[in-house]
């Protein structure tokens, strides 16, 4: 199910790679995942892919769904909300994140 705490808090880290404020990456991860449980309840799962350059979705899933560990969280059945966000950088290059709790 998709969530608008988790939507934002994805697209904050997207456009904070974007704009080079943190590395390309999971840096605060964790923070992230305690942000998201503590606004809308911790889950028993929390995870998080990310991808640039790409500009469709259906590109982002099938990356997503060729990687192992990208697919293991995308199939994990403990979660149960999800929120996408992304952002455009100066030199026009995609970030995305989804976080998923």
């Amino acid at each position: 199910m998709s969530n608008s705490v988790l939507q934002s808090i994805a697209t904050d880290h997207s456009t904070n790679m974007a704009n080079k404020t943190v590395p390309y990456g999971h840096d605060g991860f964790e923070a992230r995942c305690y942000d998201a449980a503590s606004q809308i309840g911790s889950g028993s799962a929390c995870a998080e892919n990310i991808i640039g350059g790409v500009t469709t979705a259906h590109n982002m899933f099938y990356y997503w769904m060729t990687s192992p560990g990208h697919r293991a969280n995308l199939e994990n059945p403990n979660v149960r909300r999800a929120g996408l966000g992304g952002a455009l950088s100066s030199d026009t290059f995609y970030y995305w994140t989804l976080l998923l709790l």
